[in-house]
This record gives structure tokens, sequence and C-alpha cells, in this order.
């Protein structure tokens, strides 16, 4: 094994795949040239790197693997340093009704492999979808679905997906060994873009004067983060390892991103969150049973603490639980189908298609015609725009 000429940063430092045998020691030896091509003396230029099938206890999961949820939210099934073979099974719910006669509609269970809360700062492994084609009846929103993810030995996941209403069950495989590295033209792109995002709050915190985002950024160019990525992005085009260092130190930049954007936005955060607990509040002693009560109260409870120590990733996180918890209950609610109608008249209200459908939505309204209303609903959510429609059934916690 020989890797190709690699370019080390301003601190000497460079990242690389390497080659080894199995179940031995492999011996590195590495040559460093001046521009001209004269190789310059290293004080050690030797390292060492010994393969073994198991780790002490057996082979262990490398990250986190689970599922993305409604929200962009990651739910971690296995978690990191899990001994494998292993496997999970966990039920969730659909955030919405998925109709055998709505042919794009899509219940998507996109399998998620990190340790960060939100899911698109993680890494996208596989993906699991069910269509209407799939299914013999409707599927109503809130329809259990049974997820089940195994992961063998060699690393290859089996993620199945049991619909007990229509008694089916869907199976994706994933080899862990063997997913893309983003191309070098995407990368540059996602750098320019997070070099770019960062310029901007660089000026909001110089304007808001947030102690914790200062820290953050601070700490952002103290570790060289930015430049780090930008040397593994320019390598990626030659180095497939730098291709995936970089792929992984672009994710975590993104995440410090949205870090610093939280705590300077950690007063606004806030104000979402309380606004939030309140119309929960209200939800919960109209519809909501024991075990609303119960999740109200341990977001109430977690909130003060997220609040009081100035936690804008927990506060965050918690606007989210709250979310959750408002999907579920405005759903239950009886006007939940008038409430989506104004939503949708307003949103096409410009919309010269959207006229008789409204009317007739009226209609049904007057004459509390649910069904009626459901359909209309139906084909006014098609008339939206292709970048507003999101014609994706995500899953929610059970």
């Amino acid at each position: 094994f020989r890797s190709a000429a690699i370019s080390p940063n301003a601190e000497g430092v460079f990242v690389t795949d390497v080659a080894v045998d199995p179940h031995t020691t492999s011996k590195f030896f590495v040559e460093l040239t001046d521009p001209s091509g004269t190789r310059c003396e290293l004080a050690s230029n030797t390292l060492s790197i010994t393969h073994r099938d198991l780790e002490f206890g057996g082979v262990r999961l490398a990250h986190s693997l689970g599922i993305q949820l409604a929200g962009q939210v990651f739910a971690p099934m296995l978690r990191k340093g899990a001994t494998l073979p292993t496997s999970v099974r966990e039920v969730f719910r659909t955030s919405a009704a998925l109709h055998r006669s709505d042919a794009d509609a899509t219940i998507r269970i996109p399998v998620i492999q990190g340790e960060r809360s939100r899911a698109d700062r993680n890494r996208g492994v596989g993906m699991l979808e069910i269509r209407p084609r799939d299914i013999r009846i409707d599927l109503p929103a809130g329809s259990e679905v049974e997820v089940t993810v195994e992961v063998d030995r060699s690393s290859m996941v089996t993620v199945i997906a049991d619909v007990p209403l229509v008694q089916a069950q869907f199976e994706a495989e994933i080899d862990l060994d063997n997913i893309r590295t983003t191309e070098p033209g995407e990368l540059r792109k996602s750098l320019d873009q997070a070099e770019e995002r960062l310029g901007a709050l660089r000026g909001f915190v110089a304007d808001t004067g947030s102690a914790d985002a200062e820290r953050r950024l601070a700490k952002l160019d103290e570790e060289r983060t930015v430049s780090t990525a930008r040397d593994q992005v320019d390598a990626s085009t030659v180095d497939v390892g730098a291709a995936a260092a970089a792929e992984e130190r672009l994710r975590d930049l993104e995440a410090e991103l949205d870090d610093i954007a939280d705590a300077v936005g950690l007063p606004g955060l806030v104000q979402d969150l309380r606004a939030a607990i309140a119309e929960a509040d209200e939800l919960v002693r109209q519809h909501g049973d024991a075990s609303d009560r119960q999740e109200l109260a341990a977001i109430r409870s977690r909130a003060d603490e997220a609040i009081n120590a100035q936690d804008s990733v927990a506060v965050r996180a918690l606007i989210d639980r709250t979310g959750t918890l408002l999907f579920e209950l405005e759903r239950r609610s009886p006007d939940w189908a008038v409430k989506l109608f104004y939503t949708l008249q307003e949103m096409l209200r410009s919309s010269g298609q959207a006229g008789p459908l409204i009317q007739e939505g009226q209609r049904a309204i007057a004459a509390n015609d649910r069904q009626g209303l459901d359909a209309v609903n139906q084909r006014l959510y098609r008339l939206l725009p292709k970048d507003e429609q999101d014609k994706v059934v995500w899953l929610g916690r059970a």
C-alpha cells in the first residue's frame, strides 16, 4: 500500500485512510518532502496499526443508530458502544394519514447514524419507504408502525417496519461499511454555505453581545475547525479518506453553528418555549389524558432547568418535544380538520383553482360533514406549490 501525496495544513496535520493487513500489525513509513521534492528529515517516520476482529467484550457499534422523526428529530434506537450482534424494537406513529388514492404520498423512515439530536446533523445511511400501492387500506394519522433494527457482527443492518393495521412488513438492508461518501463538489458547496453562515453569525453575535455565542465562536476559531475542514475538502479530490473526514467535519461544523445561532436567539427560543407550553396546557385541559398531563409536567420541569442554565440546545429540544405533544393533542381535537382547512385556505388565497374547493369546504363545515371536509383538504393540499408541499408522512413517538 502507498498513498498519494498529501498536503499537510499549517499545523502539519494531515488525514487519510490506510490499508491494513487483517489479524496482524501493519507498519507504515511517512515521507516528508519540500515543494522542490527534496526529502526532509523527520524525528519519527514510522507508525504501526494492529488489526483485531474483536474489541474487549465483543464487536461494538461505532455510532448510535436510529431513525428520523417528524421535525428533524433523531430517535436513537441503538446507542454507540452496543455489543454486536444486537437488535431493538420500538413503536412509533404516523404523523398524518396515508391514503391509497394519493399516489405521491410516502411514509419515509430515514435510518440515521450519529450522536446529534437534529437528524440532518448526523449521517443518513439508508431509507425505508412505504407507498400507497404497498398497503391494502388507508392508514389514518396516528397509525402504529413497529420498527425493528438489527445489526450483526459484520455491521450489516436490517430495518423492519411492521404496520399491524394492514398486516404488512417492509424491510431494508444497509451495509454500514459501504456507505457512499459525498462527492468533492458537494463538499465544497457545503463548506461555502457554512462559511457564509459563519460570517453572518459573527455579525449577529456582535450586535447582540451574547456571551455564550462569543465563547462558542472563540472556541471555533481556537480549534481551527473551519481551516481544518477547508484542508480536508481540498484533499477530498484525491483522497477518499479525506473526503470521509471532511464530510464528518462539516456535519460537526454545522452543528456548532446551530449552537451559536441558538445562543444568539436564546431569548426568542425561551419565549417560543413558554408560548408552546401555554398552548399545550390549554389543549391538555381540553383533550388530554393522564399520560398527556404527565408529559407536560415533565416538560415544565425540564424547561425551568434549561432556561435557568441558559442551555439553548436543551430549550430547542424542549420546543420540539412540546411540538410533538401539541401535534398529538391537536390531532385528537374535533375541529382538527377545520383548522387544517383554514390553514390551507390562507396558503392558497391567491390561487384561482382553490376557489371552488374552498366553497365546497365551507359547505362541508356548515353541514358538519367531516368526511367531505377531509376530501376537500386532500385536494387543496395537492394545489400547494411543489416547494411548499411535503408529501411525506413522518413517524412520531408512540
